[in-house]
């Protein structure tokens, strides 16, 4: 009924209509927020005259060039993954200040009515109110129907955000969906990030080349387009110690750390890139990828004074066979050295198979081939120093019979390689 309707309100038309002969004209002014829904009805509609409603007109109000603006956003980012809920894109107006845009289409009232929480992270917490210090977040309830309109059954609107910079926003509807948003990176600090990376080889390569920098992992992709960074990144590392993650993530033996693009970095020149920071504790090996799209497995390398001083620990030690590396067999692990190595020294990838006195020792599924496989990329058990690279892989407990290693590159077969005879 008129009388239970959301904010409705009985107005008087007798201060602002004027009678032109024949016609009735009266113009009310209409608050300054963008209402959603207009109900216009003639009637008794006061509180003591409830009855005899004349007519009704229902109007949707539609924000100028909203419609065709979330459309454009609609081509350039995915829907979210989620059917629940509004899509929420962050978007500037025409004199450059950041908002937020809700749209669902086939948007049932119901859901245009509900109120939506918004947690505005800053960059800097001084610039929240004193009393909003201590959480850091700028926390704010709206309501979808005094911020837009629904236009069709679409539900759409705008939410003007604060002048001062943001670092995350959270918004969604409590236990029903929530989104996650970040602001675009400034591309002058993503500019100078990359030019550090010009002259220094990847840690890794796949859809994205992959460097570790001061204790930061950098994705960069030179030809990148939005949809490259559309997806959800996942960000797995494993420890050299499980102790060092939370007692909850140990069992899974890796902390979780995935992300998307936008929290970490941004595009800028045709090409993006985001920054990422690694744990503080020794990182054995990382697992990386955009879900089904790539993956890649690769070990940020030795800490350079562990490899001195395994290093040294070998000068006086005649290796047990040279080649392109020297090989050291010593205290159950076999170590790689070379004296003079450069970064496509050990770019490709190792291959190690050992064969047992015994091929009981092997798991079931290896008793067939007869050898055990310890294929390695260089940076999971060694990297490079003053101008040496050195490895030391661990081996089996069991009895060794014989080992074949080397370097190998697919579809272009091994590189070189080397068999080494075990002492008993």
């Amino acid at each position: 009924p008129p009388a239970n309707r959301e904010r409705a309100r009985p107005t008087d038309f007798s201060n602002n209509r004027v009678r032109l002969g024949d016609l009735c004209l009266a113009v009310i002014q209409l608050p300054d927020y963008i209402r959603g829904d207009l109900v216009l009805s003639q009637g008794n509609l006061g509180r003591r005259q409830t009855a005899g409603l004349v007519w009704e007109e229902l109007y949707s109000l539609d924000p100028p060039g909203l419609r065709e603006q979330i459309a454009e956003l609609r081509r350039e980012q995915p829907p979210p993954a989620d059917p629940e809920g509004f899509e929420v894109f962050l978007d500037q107006d025409a004199a450059g200040r950041y908002r937020l845009l809700y749209a669902k289409a086939d948007c049932a009232r119901a859901e245009y009515g509900t109120l939506v929480f918004l947690h505005i992270i800053p960059e800097n917490r001084a610039d929240l109110p004193f009393y909003l210090w201590a959480s850091g977040v700028d926390n704010r309830e709206l309501s979808l129907p005094r911020n837009g309109a629904r236009p069709g059954g679409e539900c759409l609107a705008v939410y003007p955000l604060p002048d001062y910079p943001i670092a995350a926003i959270l918004t969604g509807q409590a236990g029903v969906w929530e989104r996650n948003i970040y602001p675009p990176a400034d591309p002058e600090p993503l500019r100078a990030a990359y030019a550090a990376l010009s002259a220094i080889p990847p840690d890794g390569h796949s859809d994205f080349a992959l460097y570790i920098q001061d204790n930061r992992l950098t994705y960069l992709r030179e030809i990148c387009a939005a949809a490259d960074t559309a997806a959800g990144f996942f960000l797995h590392i494993i420890p050299r110690d499980t102790a060092a993650l939370p007692a909850e993530r140990r069992a899974e033996g890796y902390a979780n750390q995935d992300f998307v693009f936008a929290r970490w970095g941004g595009h800028f020149d045709g090409k993006c890139l985001a920054t990422v920071p690694l744990p503080e504790y020794p990182i054995a090996a990382i697992r990386t990828g955009q879900g089904d799209s790539w993956e890649v497995n690769f070990y940020p390398p030795v800490d350079p004074d562990t490899l001195r001083t395994a290093y040294a620990a070998l000068t006086d030690i005649p290796p047990h066979r040279r080649a392109v590396f020297a090989l050291y067999l010593r205290d159950n692990q076999l170590t790689y050295l070379r004296e003079t190595c450069a970064a496509g020294d050990t770019a490709a990838g190792f291959f190690l198979h050992i064969i047992p006195e015994d091929v009981a020792d092997l798991p079931a599924e290896r008793q067939a081939a007869g050898f055990a496989n310890q294929d390695f990329a260089f940076n999971r058990w060694g990297g490079s120093f003053d101008g040496k690279c050195l490895a030391a892989v661990p081996l089996p407990d069991y009895p060794i019979k014989e080992m074949r290693t080397g370097q190998y590159v697919p579809g272009q077969g091994e590189l070189w390689a080397a068999e080494l005879m075990v002492d008993p």
